[in-house]
């Protein structure tokens, strides 16, 4: 096996269209690339030097490289039945690429005013270039436990800071908080696990 040997884990990536491996392999070899057809992350073997920098440049190592045949068949069947990673990533996710259906920006205010009976809201508003890694994003069902009582979550997809006025977002993404209908605050900016706890206690100053 001379080369080839890249392999990409699914269960864990979240085909961003932004992926750091594609953009490290784009000054070299091209081999893996963004397949506009099949809306995801390729690769192509036969363009692959085996530099490995995609690799290093995966935070969540989804991409993986194989030194041997015998490697490669392996770490191929333990990506195809590592159900439990799979199950365990594939929940809304805070700053992550949605999973559930979003509404657009020019949906938003329609939308508000069928939500009559929903005590907290909590809009998330992204657009593809602030998403992030699944691994590393919070699960929206902590975000809701935090605020406690009837709440409902849901995902605004933006082009930019400027589609929204009121209030004056200035990084995405940003979470709007709602309580009756009546905005109560603001977060801008990516929060991940590791600043959970942070992000948690901005919410809870703003709904209490």
């Amino acid at each position: 096996m001379n080369k080839g040997r890249i392999l990409i884990n699914r269960n864990i990536c979240d085909n961003a269209k932004e992926c750091g491996g594609i953009e490290v392999c784009s000054e070299i070899a091209k081999a893996l690339f963004w397949d506009e057809k099949n809306q995801q992350i390729a690769y192509d073997a036969e363009l692959c030097i085996d530099c490995e920098k995609c690799v290093d440049e995966c935070p969540v190592g989804a991409i993986l490289y194989a030194k041997t045949e015998e490697k490669y068949r392996q770490i191929e069947n333990e990506i195809k039945f590592d159900e439990e990673k799979l199950k365990k990533l594939q929940v809304e996710r805070y700053g992550a690429s949605p999973i559930e259906e979003c509404i657009s920006i020019d949906e938003l205010d329609n939308w508000l005013k069928e939500q009559d009976e929903i005590s907290i809201l909590l809009l998330e508003l992204f657009n593809d270039d602030s998403i992030n890694c699944l691994l590393h994003s919070i699960k929206v069902a902590d975000i809701q436990a935090v605020v406690q009582g009837n709440s409902k979550y849901t995902k605004v997809q933006l082009n930019s800071v400027e589609d929204i006025k009121n209030p004056i977002i200035k990084e995405l993404p940003s979470l709007l908080i709602y309580k009756n209908n009546v905005l109560l605050g603001k977060i801008d900016g990516y929060y991940d696990e590791s600043g959970k706890d942070e992000f948690f206690n901005k919410i809870k100053e703003i709904v209490k």
